[in-house]
């Protein structure tokens, strides 16, 4: 046995490093936490995602996807764009009396066939098609009443924070058992399997309570799962599955069970609660601008009104969190006394005037200008022109 488990633990362990690359895609997002304190927001790209057993992953996105009385705002075709910025002749329009056919496909939910919205999961995908067909039915007045409250809920910082409490003991039960498992597999296996240490420690005894660890912690996922998706069963079975045929993946289960957890509220709800203070200040900055810039987009009643609808709401959450508007709408300092002017948006400096910015595309701010550096400026521009006429210097004495 000892052999085999030499041939293969290299393999397990490559497994396990592939198991953790997640690659998300344009407009998806991912919270991430090595230890489930601190959580950084990714972007579109390649990342490390559960790497310890103690991590965490959450799976949001910020899809340019829009719900208004009249129907349904889309890009549904981003071309592979990681632009956070769409312009408004990206956007299609579909009535809510022009859906005929609303279908899922793992991720993807496709409407009569001919557009396609990409979900991060098939979770939110699902949950997004029941939202659109019981809009679809519903009258006028209904449908708005309907399209604030969902709206609301995806806003509501409390309801974050219940679910992430009440799990709290399930989990940390979980985090123990990983760990446990993966200081046996990642640490005591390879000791005894390369440095001949089977003298002190038993392999039989070590592959034994290595078993015993997988599945009490098969177990307890297994409970818990039923407990966080007791009306999904397609995402517990795809969950066993993934851990069942894969045991090496158990080590950081927690990452499985927390990645949809989240999944009916905006990102910025989760940034607020999980992320620290100053990040959530730049990312809702950034919402407030895009709504700005939106608002004036596309002349249509329907439009404005669910913008404004969000910005409300938003204030609201930035209410709770005790911030201002005036503090995350204050120019930034400047990173290169040079800089003349910056992108409002990205925050991208530039040393010369221009109208629009290289990144994103948006019309540029000028900095407020310094009049202690401008004086400073002005006084070595005048002692350079003495210099270079008169051939003055002020460091000679001339009496």
């Amino acid at each position: 046995m000892k052999y085999v488990l030499e041939v293969l633990f290299p393999y397990i362990f490559l497994l396990y490093v592939f198991d953790c690359i997640t690659y998300v895609k344009a407009q998806h997002l991912i919270l991430t936490s090595l230890f489930g304190k601190k959580f950084d927001l990714k972007g579109p790209g390649l990342h490390l995602a559960g790497l310890l057993p103690t991590s965490q992953t959450i799976i949001t996105h910020n899809l340019p996807l829009f719900f208004t009385l009249d129907g349904i705002y889309a890009v549904f075709d981003p071309t592979g764009s990681n632009r956070a910025i769409n312009k408004a002749e990206e956007f299609n329009f579909i009535k809510f009396q022009d859906i005929e056919l609303i279908e899922v496909e793992g991720k993807n939910l496709k409407l009569n066939n001919t557009h396609t919205i990409k979900f991060p999961s098939s979770l939110i995908a699902r949950f997004n098609a029941r939202y659109i067909n019981k809009l679809k039915i519903l009258s006028p007045s209904e449908r708005e009443e309907k399209i604030r409250a969902s709206l609301s809920d995806s806003f509501d910082l409390k309801a974050v924070k219940k679910i992430a409490t009440s799990n709290s003991k399930s989990f940390a039960i979980i985090k123990i058992l990983s760990s446990c498992l993966f200081v046996l597999v990642f640490f005591m296996l390879p000791l005894v399997l390369y440095l001949n240490l089977s003298k002190y420690v038993n392999l039989n005894a070590l592959v034994i309570c290595i078993s015993l660890f997988y599945f009490l912690l098969l177990f307890a996922g297994f409970l818990t799962l039923k407990k966080l998706y007791r009306f999904d069963n397609d995402l517990r079975s795809h969950t066993l599955l993934s851990i069942i045929f894969s045991p090496v993946n158990a080590i950081h289960v927690i990452s499985y069970l927390t990645k949809d957890l989240y999944f009916r509220f905006n990102y910025l709800t989760l940034a607020a609660y999980f992320m620290p203070r100053d990040s959530f200040k730049e990312l809702a900055g950034k919402e407030i601008f895009l709504i700005d810039y939106y608002e004036n987009q596309i002349d249509r009643q329907d439009w404005r009104k669910f913008l404004k609808l969000k910005k409300e709401l938003l204030q609201g959450l930035l209410d709770k969190c005790e911030i201002s508007l005036d503090e995350i709408s204050t120019p930034p300092e400047k990173q290169d006394q040079t800089a003349v002017c910056y992108c409002p948006f990205c925050m991208a400096e530039y040393k010369k005037k221009r109208h629009n910015c290289i990144d994103c595309g948006m019309v540029l701010k000028e900095f407020e200008w310094d009049d202690t550096l401008n004086l400073y400026q002005s006084e070595r521009s005048d002692h350079s022109v003495l210099r270079g006429v008169g051939g003055f210097d002020s460091n000679i004495n001339y009496s």
